[in-house]
């Protein structure tokens, strides 16, 4: 489709931090095949939710980095880049964007 690059796929979870770290330790390890580095990024939309953009993102990633310990964290250059948002209804994590074609 033209003008679409890559297209990122998502896992939708309850707005929990709990829930949020469980999807992201089932789903992301799939991105991480071969991949030495990784970095969490994450988007509070829903400023109620009762933690900050940054608490999320040291969340998600010490519970990748359980998961994961070959995993290190580079927050200047990763090779993976795992996103969490947190908007009105729902909280979404994607890692491992892929070329449109």
């Amino acid at each position: 489709t033209f003008g679409f690059t890559t297209v990122s796929r998502s896992v939708e979870v309850e707005k929990d931090i709990g829930a949020i770290c469980a999807a992201a330790c089932e789903y992301i390890p799939r991105f991480a095949a071969g991949k030495a580095t990784f970095k969490v990024e994450s988007k509070r939309a829903d400023k109620r939710f009762p933690m900050t953009s940054p608490q999320i993102s040291a969340e998600v990633g010490g519970a990748l980095l359980e998961r994961m310990p070959h995993l290190k964290v580079d927050v200047k250059d990763p090779e993976l880049l795992v996103k969490v948002e947190v908007r009105e209804d729902k909280a979404y994590v994607h890692g491992g964007a892929e070329k449109a074609g």
